[in-house]
Parts: C-alpha cells; structure tokens; sequence
C-alpha cells in the first residue's frame, strides 16, 4: 500500500494522465462545439459499460497473463487500486463534453452539487464511519436500512457544511490574496453566510458526540445481550471495583472442542480508557488451560446502568484436562487486576471464578 498506492511517484502516473485528459477534452470541445446528436449519447454509454468492464477486469489480468510469482501479486495489487485509470480518463474526457443524454442528467443541480462536494466527502466520510463504528451499540436496535440512510445523511450533510464553511472560503482566499491585501481577501472569503455554515458544522459534530448516548435504550445495548440477561442471568453477580457488575454469563460447547463464552456486564461508574478483560478456562484446581485478553471499549461511551456482551472463544485441547471454571478478571496493569467482591475469587480477590457447570448449555 505504501509503495503502489498512497506512494506520489506511483500516483503521478494518474496525475499525468489526469492532464493529459484535460488537453484532450480542450482540443476536442472547441471542434465539436456546436454538434449534437444521438452518437454523442451512445459514445456516454459506450464508455460507462467499457468502465464497468475495466473494474472486473484489471483484478484478473494478472491471472490470465499467468503471472503467480510474488512479483505478479505486486502488480495485481496495483491493478485492483489503479488499474483502469486510462479507461476513468477517457470517461471524463467524453462525459466533460457534455452532448449525450447521461451527461445532461448528470447536470441536474443537486448531481452537480454533490460532484462539488465529492472532496469534502472524502475527507469526512472515514471519520463519520469511525464515529458509527465506536457508537455501534446505541444502534444495536436500529434496522440496517435506517443506519445505512442516517451514516448517508450524516457524511453527506457533513460534507456540504465543509464545502461551504472551509473548502470554498479557502479557495476565495487563496485567489483573492494576489489581487488585494490579506484583510480583503480574508473578509471577502469569509461572509456571515460562511460563518453561519461553519457554527451550523461545530454544532453537527458536538451533537455527534452527545446525541447518540442521549436516546439510546437503557439496560441492553443489542438484542444478544438481552436474551443473555433474559435466559442466563447469575445469582450472584461479580462486581469488579467499582466500575463493572457481571449479570448474566453462558458457556456453549462447540463441536469442534471449544467453548464460546458470552457475557453480559452492567456499567456502574465509567472505566478509564485502556483495560482489559481477561477471561481464563480453567481446571478443577483454577490452573490456566486458555484464555483471552480483549479491550473493555465497548464499555468507554456507556452510561451507568447501561449493559453489554462481550464474546470470546476459548478451547481446552484434546490433551488438557477437562475444563471446569470460568476465570475473569480486569486491570489496566496485569500485576494488579480490579478488585472483585461478592463472589468466589482467587488471586487475593482479583480474578473472579464460575463453574461452568452452572453456566453450560447445549
């Protein structure tokens, strides 16, 4: 990825070429200037199939070149991210001409207005998926379809307000800063209207991160975790320091051997960034036979009171012994995990224990 795809001497290939279509289409414009006709619209459609064609295809031209060394899966790469550029340039040349019917269409104002904002979206579109994807549990219960159309709504609303408050004031200010002074070119890029885009996007991204707790459901943050709590709740709930209260717990016996533990957990008191949960399988006299070590980052952007489940896989092998407890313990620095209380632990009260007996099901 470094060297063939976000590497400039690789990319100038594209950036040429991207030039080159320009003075094409500038050649091409002013002798076709004033035709029309059914032929420019077939062409339009001749180049949106050969586009098509060319994205199935340059994935598997290495295969049918019959090139399997380490060299050949260093150019496939290459071809899967950039490989059908020419086809791409000579598709802007034809549609920038504007005479066929699909480029009309394309020139329908809001099309037009989301081709302007095309940058901003690209700049913001990963982080709104990385906001999505660390609130994932306040949408457990939101049909796909509704999250789909909200992240849309969300990326693309982003987008505009950034196009509008920093994109198009930035690019008067840099035009104008040659034609007059610095103050000028600053207040005649940025107008009320600019600053009223730009508080309108510091109010989307403080909603961001305040909303999505907000009107979340309390207790289970997905429908998993309700039918944990529902049917395998515990008698006697381990709570860990302060923070954690473990209320439901199931272990399911696979047929391949190994045991798939599914625990639900209620927040009390918000847990600082950076701990673990370790979950150990465990012999009748507490000795390791697996375990698992994941990050508690579900748990950062909860609220007290709400609950969650974790999921983890362990397996004992054929030539261990058979596994009879469950051990779980949480700490930021592993010489000193969390305190647990009311419950039966064992290294000095930090690793809580649970047959799984009580826990098993088929």
């Amino acid at each position: 990825m470094g060297l063939l795809y976000v590497n400039p001497l690789v990319r100038i290939v594209e950036f040429f070429a991207g030039i080159l279509a320009c003075g094409v289409y500038k050649t091409i414009y002013h002798r076709i200037k004033s035709e029309t006709g059914v032929l420019f619209s077939v062409i339009e459609l001749l180049a949106i199939c050969l586009a098509v064609v060319a994205m199935w295809l340059t994935p598997k031209l290495i295969m049918y070149i019959g090139i399997h060394s380490t060299f050949g899966s260093v150019i496939n790469y290459y071809l899967i991210k950039s490989g059908s550029f020419p086809v791409f340039a000579a598709l802007i040349v034809i549609f920038a001409l504007g005479k066929g019917i699909f480029s009309k269409a394309l020139s329908a104002p809001f099309l037009v207005l989301l081709g302007e904002i095309s940058f901003s979206l690209y700049l913001v579109h990963m982080t709104i998926f990385q906001w999505y994807q660390s609130n994932i549990l306040y949408f457990s219960h939101v049909p796909l379809i509704v999250q789909t159309t909200g992240y849309w709504a969300i990326a693309l609303s982003m987008a505009f307000l950034m196009h509008k408050a920093v994109e198009n004031p930035c690019r008067k200010f840099i035009l104008g800063i040659n034609k007059t002074t610095v103050s000028n070119a600053l207040s005649s890029a940025y107008n009320v209207r600019s600053l009223a885009y730009l508080v309108t996007a510091s109010a989307l991204i403080l909603a961001l991160n305040t909303l999505p707790a907000a009107f979340a459901p309390r207790g289970c943050q997905s429908d998993e975790c309700t039918s944990l709590v529902r049917n395998h709740v515990l008698n006697n709930s381990p709570i860990f320091g302060e923070n954690l209260r473990l209320i439901a717990a199931k272990s399911l016996k696979n047929d391949s051997g190994s045991n798939t533990i599914e625990l639900a957990f209620e927040l009390i008191k918000p847990l600082p960034k950076g701990y673990i949960l370790a979950v150990h399988l465990l012999d009748k006299d507490a000795q390791i036979l697996d375990k698992s070590d994941s990050a508690l980052s579900k748990s950062e952007k909860l609220r007290p009171g709400d609950q969650w489940e974790e999921v983890v896989t362990l397996k004992s092998g054929l030539d261990k012994p058979m596994p009879e407890m469950l051990g779980l313990a949480i700490y930021s620095d592993p010489a000193s995990p969390i305190t647990v209380h009311d419950t039966r632990s064992d290294y000095n009260g930090r690793r809580a224990l649970l047959q799984l007996s009580n826990i098993q099901t088929n």
